[in-house]
């Protein structure tokens, strides 16, 4: 019989023990539905892959997600409010995660079954990237970070190695602003 294949994209908001309440939902119901694909993987009606994803950014972002709400407030000269500064953030370009599926289509046997966690640029703490951004590009925005509650900065180990990322967040921005 035949056995079909599917890839699932997860979060890394899976492995925070502290999310915001903007996220919490959102990541409870990936863990249940992780749980899910995986209990019913087991019953042998379909293999998959799921793969934990970080801010993934791109052409033509929308300006609800990180990426476009940072361009549209640079843009703008308005504040750029963070709600937590010591908040661990991982980065991929949408043109890197086509390319992971093209690895793991290519690679099915290798990956099948497992969750995939893809190199990423970071971790970060976000006033770590807000820093770095600031040393590149030039922009008047004032930065008011509400919460400054210290975190440990969240390391993910890779689990899809032979991968190189070849872009780069901050020249995003820098093509972008």
């Amino acid at each position: 019989h035949k056995v079909y294949k599917f890839i699932f994209f997860g979060t890394f908001l899976e492995d925070e023990n502290k999310t915001s309440n903007e996220n919490l939902d959102y990541k409870k119901h990936k863990i249940k539905f992780r749980k899910k694909v995986i209990a019913l993987s087991k019953k042998k009606l379909f293999d998959f892959v799921w793969i934990k994803l970080p801010l993934v950014y791109g052409k033509n972002m929308s300006n609800s997600s990180f990426a476009g709400s940072l361009i549209a407030k640079l843009k703008s000269k308005k504040d750029i409010i963070i709600n937590f500064k010591y908040s661990t953030i991982h980065l991929l370009n949408v043109l890197d995660v086509k390319k992971i599926v093209s690895v793991i289509n290519k690679n099915w046997n290798k990956y099948k079954n497992k969750i995939i966690i893809p190199k990423t640029e970071g971790p970060y703490f976000i006033y770590e990237l807000m820093d770095r951004i600031k040393k590149i590009i030039k922009y008047d925005n004032k930065i008011i970070y509400i919460n400054s509650i210290k975190k440990k900065k969240i390391n993910l180990k890779t689990k899809l190695i032979n991968f190189k990322i070849s872009r780069n967040f901050i020249n995003f921005l820098k093509k972008n602003v």
